[in-house]
């Protein structure tokens, strides 16, 4: 009984995590689009084509930080996977 109580509670702190890692991903495009909106209003007095210039870079940063965000999101779902395969092995044997 307490192998299973083990496996449960790992397996919550896994969800925790991946559940977290979700909603980073939301708060990342969140601020993305705000940062956007900033730089375009406080950059009235600059060219359009350097107002191009860092709304590029800025993009290219928040694209990296997502696919980073997608990649720990990834490895924690699959983490989940093999430990639900586990416990459904676990719980097949009791």
């Amino acid at each position: 009984m307490s192998i299973k109580r083990i496996i449960v509670a790992g397996m919550t702190v896994l969800l925790a995590v991946v559940l977290a890692g979700c909603g980073t991903k939301s708060n990342v495009s969140k601020s993305s689009q705000t940062v956007n909106s900033s730089v375009a209003q406080s950059s009235n007095q600059q060219s359009a084509s350097q107002q191009q210039a860092q709304v590029q870079s800025i993009n290219t940063k928040t694209a990296q930080g997502q696919a980073e965000v997608d990649q720990k999101i990834d490895q924690h779902l699959q983490s989940l996977d093999k430990a639900l395969d586990s416990l459904d092995k676990s719980l097949g044997n009791l």
